[in-house]
């Protein structure tokens, strides 16, 4: 996905998961939320499939122990709507658009952990 800036990927809840089992995260801070401004759909990651021959395993919570089964991975997604509004002057969580926070809350719930910041553009406010 590109846009005028940024080239970015979906979040990727198990690798949150793993950073959160590794470094025992308490909280997180999302940044760049106004990147997102002209998306019609969110993905966020929750597990991923690996069919290995005839068997499948999917990993949700976990990543695999062998590098190379991450070539052959596939992430499964689920999609939240997007806000398609510009979130640059927007200075508190109550005034962005709905969907906005609801992605925020989504993304909370799923990752277990709670944001304290979110940041949704540059300037350093």
């Amino acid at each position: 996905m590109f846009t005028d800036d940024y080239a970015f990927g979906w979040t990727d809840l198990n690798i949150i998961r793993h950073a959160e089992l590794t470094n025992k995260l308490s909280s997180m801070v999302l940044t760049h939320l106004d990147v997102l401004n002209d998306v019609e759909t969110i993905k966020l990651a929750t597990r991923y499939i690996l069919k290995d021959g005839g068997e499948t395993q999917i990993f949700q919570n976990s990543l695999p122990a062998k590098i190379d089964d991450w070539e052959e991975m596939e992430p499964e997604f689920i999609e939240v709507p997007g806000w398609k509004q510009d979130l640059s002057n927007y200075d508190s969580f109550d005034r962005l658009p709905t969907e906005a926070q609801s992605f925020i809350r989504r993304l909370e719930q799923l990752s277990k952990k709670r944001l304290n910041y979110v940041c949704v553009n540059d300037e350093k406010e």
